[in-house]
């Protein structure tokens, strides 16, 4: 039955892409029907939408950002390989690991999907004007090529990168943070 739901849902998909878009590419679609085997299989749960018109700084899409809630709930050891399996499996390649950059930006020809390992961020979508949105570990953010976003919400790191936790980084970067604001 939930095979049949999920075949069902991609067509409908499908033919919503081809309308829109005149075209059909693998990783245009952002559903993740199979999950990998050491996710812990879950109910379909429809993605939160958030959709950004052009703001005169950013272009953004007519295609809505995706955020899928807890997308990974594994206890693996190494959940970003996991990620980055279930990523590949479903045409989503090129793969890197690191953060979101804390300068607003976007990528002009290609769509983004971004699996939260560990942790949590504050991610500013849309540009300057538009929406922060709270992601945790688990969770799958696909954006669509055109739409800005970059982290707001980095925390200040434990230790300096030479002098560990008292090197001076810390208390610069407080000072900075405050000065900010």
């Amino acid at each position: 039955m939930r095979s049949l739901f999920a075949s069902a849902i991609r067509e409908v998909l499908m033919r919503i892409l081809t309308n829109a878009t005149g075209s059909l590419f693998a990783r245009d679609i952002a559903l993740h029907m199979q999950a990998h085997s050491a996710v812990k299989q879950r109910e379909f749960v429809a993605p939160e939408q958030f959709r950004f018109k052009d703001d005169g700084v950013f272009p953004n899409s007519d295609l809505p950002l995706l955020v899928y809630r807890q997308a990974f709930t594994t206890d693996a050891a190494d959940r970003a390989s996991i990620i980055e399996q279930c990523f590949s499996e479903n045409d989503w390649t090129n793969s890197w690991r690191n953060g979101v950059y804390s300068f607003a930006h976007y990528h002009s020809t290609t769509h983004e999907a971004l699996g939260v390992y560990c942790g949590a961020a504050t991610l500013r979508v849309g540009g300057e004007h538009s929406s922060d949105v709270k992601v945790y570990a688990g969770d799958v953010i696909v954006i669509p090529a055109g739409v800005a976003h970059q982290n707001v919400g980095a925390p200040i790191p434990d230790n300096d990168p030479i002098y560990s936790a008292e090197g001076p980084l810390r208390q610069i970067w407080r000072a900075a943070s405050v000065k900010a604001k």
